[in-house]
């Protein structure tokens, strides 16, 4: 299973995270989590092909690997999204090794959308989950239900 996760709210998208971390492995202790920025390709595939420790699944969550493929030389969004590359590596490996029994969580708060060539790669039963923040009425109820999760 692949899951990809994207801002433009990074509070949300790291809640979106620990509610599934919470579902998939309360424990934590067949969870990794590595970093996307500084991490090779070859690795997130070993961390994502491995067998879970204890028991199934397997989780990984690779953050910021998704805008390494969207960033212009000058280190802002690029306009083109048509590249299928990571930082120069094709995605396509790494798709094609998760087991059915483990997970993939990409998760990208940087990035206001998925962009079109990620989305070709991946297989048909992705989830894709926005974490845009609601707006109105919802916004005000999302900020005093949060308020109240933290004490206020």
């Amino acid at each position: 299973m692949i899951v990809l996760i994207h801002g433009p709210d990074a509070s949300l998208a790291r809640a979106e995270v620990a509610n599934r971390l919470a579902a998939l492995d309360p424990d934590g202790f067949n969870t990794t989590t590595l970093d996307g920025r500084d991490v090779s390709l070859s690795a997130v595939i070993a961390a994502v092909g491995s067998v879970g420790f204890f028991a199934a699944p397997r989780v990984v969550v690779v953050e910021n690997l998704l805008s390494r493929s969207s960033r212009g030389a000058g280190g802002t969004l690029a306009v083109d999204d048509a590249r299928p590359a990571v930082g120069g590596l094709d995605l396509s490996p790494l798709v094609g090794t998760v087991p059915n029994q483990n997970v993939l969580i990409l998760v990208d708060p940087e990035l206001a959308s998925i962009p079109a060539s990620v989305k070709r790669l991946m297989p048909p039963d992705v989830t894709i989950v926005s974490s845009a923040p609601p707006r109105g009425r919802q916004l005000v109820d999302h900020v005093v239900v949060a308020a109240r999760e933290g004490g206020g």
